[in-house]
């Protein structure tokens, strides 16, 4: 890979690379202390993060290089993201964890009751599937017609009477961890943002690639 695909897919998706694989297409030469100086000069001089950093792992470990993290998002630009549609780097889902097809069929079923497996698998799939290719965006608290319906009954779910980001964000993490391959491994290609659109809080999931990534 060139210097010029690093760095724009670092910048946009993330890319996993190594630190061997970074020597190499950055033609690095000198003692291995040189090479590691270079390599942290060009991630700060971008800018750019490398999960997990330079002084954890080896040459050889797999590592996330993604843009450094600061939050890019509003809620305009999510609006704007939402209102064009799905795509191969973009899906929605009304939520992570309520069933709201079993919640309009049967209305006195209890909150207990409208947590589904099903609706889980359907956004960890979706994670899956932008590991295996090019990365993407999932945003949940979306309808199906593309409308911010907000993260409220998920986080009821989660016993919380209205909506925490903290903990709807440590039970997805927490899934991700219990159901991924390697799942403590693959949070750290996965970044989280909430934003109010339309009165409604809504996650942006974004998912960085993945090489040889198993679900």
């Amino acid at each position: 890979m060139s210097i010029q695909q690093i760095i724009s897919t670092a910048l946009t998706t993330g890319c996993e690379v190594t630190l061997e694989s970074l020597i190499y297409d950055l033609n690095i030469k000198g003692m291995a202390l040189d090479q590691l100086a270079v390599v942290s000069k060009f991630i700060a001089e971008w800018p750019l993060d490398l999960i997990p950093p330079l002084t954890t792992g080896d040459f050889a470990t797999p590592r996330i290089l993604r843009p450094k993290r600061y939050d890019q998002h509003t809620a305009e630009t999510i609006s704007l993201e939402i209102r064009q549609g799905e795509s191969s780097v973009r899906e929605y889902k009304s939520s992570l964890l309520y069933d709201y097809k079993r919640a309009k069929a049967n209305p006195q079923t209890t909150i207990k009751l409208l947590k589904s497996d099903a609706v889980l698998h359907s956004s960890l799939k979706t994670i899956a599937a932008f590991l295996n290719s090019g990365g993407g965006a999932l945003f949940v608290g979306v309808s199906d017609e593309f409308i911010p319906i907000g993260l409220r009954e998920d986080c009821k779910i989660l016993d919380c009477p209205d909506f925490d980001a903290d903990i709807w964000e440590q039970s997805i993490r927490s899934h991700i961890s219990g159901k991924f391959k390697d799942g403590k491994q693959i949070n750290d290609y996965i970044d989280i943002i909430f934003k109010e659109v339309e009165g409604q809080q809504v996650a942006r999931v974004q998912v960085s690639s993945k090489k040889n990534f198993l679900f």
